[in-house]
């Protein structure tokens, strides 16, 4: 059976790893839509704002 530190430290580890691929998603997704022009200067600092809060 598991102790519980090591239980928390393999879950703070997956959580790590889905936050580190969903964000890497997110900026990849962004940088797509820079590259194609499809924001409009209100939403840029939208998506910069909410990037940084992440």
């Amino acid at each position: 059976m598991m102790r519980r530190e090591e239980f928390i430290k393999e879950q703070i580890q997956i959580l790590k790893k889905f936050l580190d691929t969903k964000l890497g998603g997110l900026i990849e997704a962004t940088k797509e839509q820079f590259k194609k022009g499809d924001f409009k200067d209100a939403e840029i600092g939208e998506y910069i704002t909410t990037i940084k809060e992440l």
